[in-house]
C-alpha cells in the first residue's frame, strides 16, 4: 500500500510569524498558487493568523502542522490524485 502522507519539517524562530511557515510551505509546492490551508490538532489556522508569532499562537516549542489544499476542502479531489510538492522536495522525504 503507498502512504500519500510525508512528514515535512521546517524549523522556525519563535517569534517569526505563521507568514513564514506559509512562505515555506508555497517556496515547495509544484504550483505556488495553490490555495492551502494549515490545521492543528485544535483547528485551522485563518489569515487572522498571518501576523501572530508562533508564540502568541502556542506553536512552540514543537507542533505538527497538516497541509489541506483548497480543494480538498471544497470537495474536489482527493491527496492521492495529484503530488502538491515539488518532485526535487519529493525525492528528499521519507514516507510515514
Amino acid at each position: 500500500m503507498t502512504s500519500f502522507f510525508f512528514s515535512f519539517q521546517g524549523t522556525f524562530h519563535v517569534h517569526e510569524k505563521l507568514s513564514a511557515i506559509n512562505e515555506f510551505v508555497t517556496e515547495n509546492l509544484v504550483d505556488e498558487s495553490t490555495v492551502f490551508y494549515l490545521c492543528t490538532v485544535s483547528g485551522r489556522l485563518t489569515s487572522e493568523d498571518e501576523g501572530k508569532s508562533l508564540l502568541e499562537l502556542k506553536l512552540v516549542p514543537a507542533t505538527v502542522l497538516i497541509f489541506v489544499p483548497d480543494e480538498i476542502v471544497e470537495g474536489g479531489s482527493s491527496l492521492q490524485d495529484r503530488s502538491y510538492l515539488k518532485p526535487e522536495v519529493l525525492a528528499l522525504l521519507q514516507p510515514v
